[in-house]
């Protein structure tokens, strides 16, 4: 009977495959930037329409926080996008990002992450939901997140 279990646990449990560990022959600063374009990505989906201006958005603040070409973006989105659909959560996400990155650097992905959810020119249930629960898991306050969101809407009017 104990070996059944074992074998039905077991059968829960699947080897990695040579995609989820390509983290580790990331460097660090390769993973956050895939971890803040996924998660940017996720904000811009969840309302269940990812827009055009939402993509062009997105676009534009990872060139130029990263000071990236419009070819090394197109990578990023690419590998953010494979990352953001074989996760079930943020809190991977989250993890490099609160690994690697000081907590005003974490508040700055937050403000990016109110451009993306202004893009569209409203503010979503979901996507409300969604960034209480990213301030959270990337370790921030209720103030951080008002503070980041007054600052997004100030610079947008």
């Amino acid at each position: 009977m104990l070996a059944k279990l074992k074998e039905l646990l077991n059968s829960f449990i699947t080897p990695e495959s040579p995609e989820s560990t390509q983290d580790d022959s990331m460097s660090v600063e390769e993973r956050s930037r895939v971890a803040v374009g996924a998660l940017l990505i996720e904000l811009a989906a969840s309302d269940g329409e990812y827009e055009e201006s939402e993509k062009n958005v997105i676009n534009n603040l990872l060139k130029n926080e990263f000071d990236l070409s419009d070819a090394e973006v197109d990578e990023l989105i690419k590998m953010a996008g494979k990352e953001r659909d074989k996760s079930i959560d943020l809190w991977r996400f989250t993890k490099t990002l609160n690994q690697s990155y000081t907590k005003p650097e974490r508040i700055h992905v937050l403000e990016m992450v109110w451009k993306v959810i202004y893009a569209d020119g409203r503010l979503d249930g979901h996507e409300d939901f969604l960034v209480h629960q990213l301030a959270t898991l990337l370790k921030l306050e209720h103030k951080d997140l008002i503070g980041a969101k007054i600052r997004v809407k100030n610079s947008t009017t």
